[in-house]
């Protein structure tokens, strides 16, 4: 049998969130493929079933200690584990290519990163895993759940997102999440 590779991360529909407000600060965020993302090899008779959020993601909260200015953006980009357990840890900063994700001026990133951090260490998932059927055409036959495998095996994932902080002129909350 020859494997086929997957990234560990794949990108899925997009889900968007809006509301309305007065003049208040906007938080939007999307997911992105890390730098150091590995690719798993997965086999004919396997699938990598994908980490699935538990419940609502925690968005982050525009900080207290940046007064809002109207037009304002700012970017924070990073990355973290999903380990077996579905549980988020080792968050770091990413950089991604044509981003502005204010590591040029990391001093006044820090309550933006804050704010992105502390949200992230809320989040929770179903872990990824593989699932193992007995044949190729079992594997082909199953559902995104996996059902009918014969053994799932969990495993850690890093994905990486990019919060954006910002305040619309007209005052307009957004809030959108992909991933």
């Amino acid at each position: 049998m020859r494997p086929s590779t997957l990234p560990l991360f794949i990108s899925l529909s997009p889900l968007v969130l809006s509301g309305c407000a007065t003049l208040s600060p906007a938080v939007e965020s999307s997911a992105h493929l890390p730098r150091e993302a590995a690719v798993l090899a997965v086999e004919s008779h396997q699938r990598l079933l994908l980490p699935a959020e538990l419940g609502r993601l925690a968005e982050p909260a525009y900080p207290d200690a940046v007064p809002p200015r109207p037009g304002a953006r700012t970017e924070v980009c990073l990355s973290f584990l999903v380990d077996e357990g579905g549980e988020v840890q080792d968050i770091r900063p990413e950089r991604f290519a044509g981003m502005d994700c204010g590591t040029d001026s990391p001093e006044g990133m820090a309550p933006f990163w804050q704010a992105a951090e502390a949200a992230v260490r809320q989040w929770s998932f179903f872990a990824a895993a593989v699932c193992e059927f007995s044949s190729p055409e079992a594997a082909a036959r199953s559902d995104e759940a996996c059902h009918g495998a014969e053994a799932i095996h969990p495993v850690a994932v890093r994905l990486a997102w990019i919060m954006r902080f910002r305040v619309d002129p007209e005052g307009r909350t957004t809030v959108t999440a992909r991933r």
